[in-house]
């Protein structure tokens, strides 16, 4: 069987096998330590990690192929997240919203939001779940749509696996 991606040492894609190797206790010192992060980078490194069953070269298995959906709820959770952290940001102080220009619309608009500050905050709440939600379900289906009809973009050409 042909796998969707191949060895960077010889170019093979028929046969691999989990790295199995001699535990460490490096992981706990250093969350012991207190370096929990460290510890986390460390696990988080020795995982996903292959060996190639022909020339023996251990690598990193990269990531099954994303559909363009899914790329795009990613990019909607990136700027969904970018303006959560403006508005945690602006609520603790740290960024200061009077320094920021002012115009005419801007300055009516607020008016309008602050006489109904309760409804602006449910329909503020209730989009952002909803478009949480939607990308969710669009990243997952059509991820499972890309990778159900598309077989052959997964795996490797039996060409490939001979060279």
């Amino acid at each position: 069987m042909a796998y969707y991606f191949s060895c960077p040492s010889c170019k093979k894609s028929d046969r691999f096998r989990v790295v199995k190797e001699q535990g460490s206790l490096l992981p706990y010192a250093l969350f012991f330590f207190g370096q929990w992060l460290g510890a986390l980078v460390f696990l988080g490194s020795r995982q996903g990690r292959v060996q190639c069953g022909d020339c023996h070269f251990i690598f990193r298995q990269p990531h099954l192929p994303r559909s363009d959906v899914a790329k795009f709820a990613g990019w909607i959770f990136f700027v969904l997240g970018l303006g959560a952290l403006a508005m945690f940001l602006a609520a603790i102080g740290v960024i200061d919203s009077s320094r920021l220009p002012e115009f005419e619309i801007v300055l009516k608009f607020e008016s309008f939001l602050s006489s109904h500050l309760r409804l602006f905050a449910y329909v503020t709440s209730s989009v952002f779940v909803l478009l949480i939600a939607s990308c969710v379900v669009g990243a997952t289906t059509a991820n499972n749509r890309f990778r159900r009809s598309y077989p052959h973009q997964l795996q490797a050409k039996e060409s490939d696996a001979e060279v």
